[in-house]
């Protein structure tokens, strides 16, 4: 009995002395910081707590993070490999592979041109015969960037869309490039009447702040490519960062050509950031 008391003491003196019990409420009150664009404060704020609990391995792998998220790698890098020389951390070690295939990327054998060019062959032969294979696809635009071979590259990523037009990553691609994303081709509407009572119902809804209706009407009419004026798609945007629905309002960013405007700016810095703290499964 006596060996037990003493056993829940030391565990107890172990927790406390890791920061464990603090940790939590530390992590809400820098993410908090994170999410309202003061990412110096946070990374100060858990710098702050490290120094009253240095052994605290999940406050160094949240450090990591936001260091990951800045764009310092070797930084980040530096921490997880601390992390991981104490504890198996697995939220470390997936982290550290991000960034080691960042520094490594995927290429393909490079014994010689004749190889290259077969496996590249076999490849292109391979995603032409399964239509709907996005993966290697990808993989393909990849090695095409990594090449420096950029029209084939963009042609890689028309092809994804065109299976999926939806996919963020290669519409940001594409977009990056200067490519045009082909224009949605309109169905006619029955009648006017019927595309006049749609917009005058998405209106209603918005303006009656009813956003999970007009954006389930808005995606409806979308889904079926029909005329949408753009300053409901403005209102799609704004109803879409309401209900967080952060990819959605992406997507409508990566799909309209929006004036530029300071709130329109605001808007895509903030669906940037939360799309990036969608990555959650980097912080335990």
């Amino acid at each position: 009995m006596k060996f037990l008391i003493l056993l829940l003491i030391v565990v107890g003196v172990s927790f406390a002395s890791s920061g464990d019990k603090y940790y939590f409420n530390m992590k809400k009150h820098a993410f908090e910081y994170y999410d309202h664009g003061k990412e110096k404060q946070a990374i100060v704020y858990v710098k702050s707590f490290l120094k009253s609990y240095p052994k605290n391995i999940r406050a160094k792998n949240l450090l990591a993070v936001f260091y990951y998220w800045q764009g310092q790698k070797d930084q980040a890098k530096k921490l997880l490999t601390d992390i991981l020389k104490v504890e198996d951390f697995k939220p470390a070690k997936k982290l550290l592979a991000k960034i080691d295939k960042s520094y490594h990327p995927k290429t393909f054998s490079r014994k010689s041109n004749n190889s290259v060019e077969k496996d590249l062959d076999y490849m292109l032969k391979y995603v032409g015969k399964n239509p709907e294979n996005i993966a290697d696809r990808k993989f393909l635009v990849n090695y095409f960037i990594s090449v420096n071979d950029t029209k084939r590259a963009i042609a890689m990523a028309k092809e994804i869309l065109r299976v999926n037009p939806d996919d963020i990553e290669m519409l940001s691609f594409v977009k990056k490039e200067g490519v045009v994303t082909p224009e949605k081709s309109i169905t006619p509407v029955q009648s006017a009447q019927t595309k006049d009572e749609a917009i005058a119902i998405l209106n209603d809804y918005y303006q009656a702040n009813s956003y999970d209706r007009f954006i389930n009407l808005y995606k409806a009419l979308n889904d079926k490519r029909e005329y949408i004026p753009s300053y409901i798609h403005l209102q799609a945007l704004n109803a879409a960062v309401s209900l967080h629905k952060y990819p959605l309002a992406k997507k409508i960013l990566l799909e309209n050509n929006f004036e530029p405007s300071v709130h329109l700016q605001e808007f895509k810095e903030l669906i940037d950031q939360k799309l990036k703290l969608a990555n959650l499964y980097l912080v335990d």
